[in-house]
């Protein structure tokens, strides 16, 4: 996925705004991105504290109420890195000439105009705030939001500057729900065991680009169910989608789950139904006796489930294939 975003400081005090300019082209130094203008007064120490609150892909907005200089930080991350914000580019124009009348406290807002650019559009977006210093009571809208490919999505971050002599910050991550597809790729039941299906769906994320890690549902006996080796907690949606699938693992291992997962790892939605090796028992959230060995051998049986239409157990489990059989894997990301 790629996310492009543009910010400006609004002053919504009484406090003259200047005409915004082009954006300054962002300053590269040790891990991270400075875009706009960091102001004079903004030390070294401030620097350095603001950075070891600031996650792999996070965001800050720097800036002095009194000369109106602004600057936008970013943590460099891989561009694999699940977090929403990983791709952002930001830039600060606007300025103000003074902090105004009726200070303190002054309500400003950091606006960032999001435009998903490239990648997956549908999926739900939620801004999260880390740190902020003299920057009180901010509240974000909207959050959550859906990006659309190809379409912005303005986020405004309002809260009150209560020193108008002392400098600001505001440090956030914007953070999407975890997802689940269904492979494009068939495989038959030697999937290398349940560490071999879990590569199998980051493979498959991979070749997408989509970022996380990304684990199989499917179970055996040494390992138990899927829920056993999941680090996710939920809830979890239809990739390339705002349709929830499910809140919990609980809500994943109770014979019923709110979505259908139809969607394979490009967003698109599959032609029919299909099967998905499991390796669950029938109408039950136990481990089946059948899982090709432990998932290692063509030979015998496997337990799979149905990718549609089931909302109910079935989805998980009801039916045994000859291990020779081409089915698919449910996957979720953690």
């Amino acid at each position: 996925m790629r996310i492009l975003a543009t910010t400006s400081l609004l002053f919504l005090a009484a406090c003259e705004v200047e005409g915004e300019g082009p954006p300054s082209q962002p300053n590269y130094d040790g891990g991270y991105v400075i875009d706009g203008d960091l102001p004079a007064s903004y030390t070294d120490e401030e620097l350095d504290d603001l950075l070891a609150d600031m996650s792999p892909g996070s965001f800050a907005v720097v800036g002095n109420p009194t000369t109106g200089e602004i600057a936008t930080i970013q943590s460099t991350a891989s561009s694999l890195e699940r977090v929403a914000n990983s791709d952002f580019t930001l830039s600060s124009p606007a300025t103000c000439t003074n902090c105004g009348g009726g200070c303190p406290p002054v309500s400003r807002t950091i606006r960032v105009v999001v435009n998903h650019a490239t990648g997956m559009g549908g999926e739900q977006f939620s801004v999260v705030r880390r740190t902020a210093v003299n920057f009180n009571n901010v509240v974000s809208t909207p959050s959550p939001f859906v990006a659309a490919l190809g379409t912005n999505v303005t986020i405004d971050n309002t809260g009150d500057v209560s020193s108008c002599t002392a400098n600001f910050s505001y440090t956030f991550d914007l953070v999407a729900n975890p997802r689940a597809f269904v492979t494009s790729t068939n495989y038959n039941g030697n999937l290398g065991g349940t560490a071999g299906a879990d590569q199998k769906c980051q493979d498959r994320a991979n070749a997408q680009n989509l970022g996380g890690t990304w684990k199989a549902w499917i179970a055996y006996s040494a390992t138990g169910m899927p829920a056993t080796r999941f680090t996710g907690s939920g809830p979890w949606y239809k990739i390339n989608s705002s349709i929830k699938v499910a809140d919990t693992l609980a809500d994943l291992s109770d014979k019923s789950i709110d979505a259908v997962i139809n969607f394979t790892e490009a967003g698109t939605a599959l032609p029919a139904a299909k099967g998905t090796w499991t390796g669950i028992g029938s109408n039950t959230n136990t481990v089946s006796a059948n899982t090709c060995a432990a998932w290692t051998s063509t030979a015998g049986s496997g337990s799979r489930g149905t990718t549609s239409p089931y909302l109910d157990y079935r989805w998980q489990s009801g039916v045994n294939n000859t291990c020779i059989t081409q089915n698919k894997l449910v996957c979720f990301e953690q």
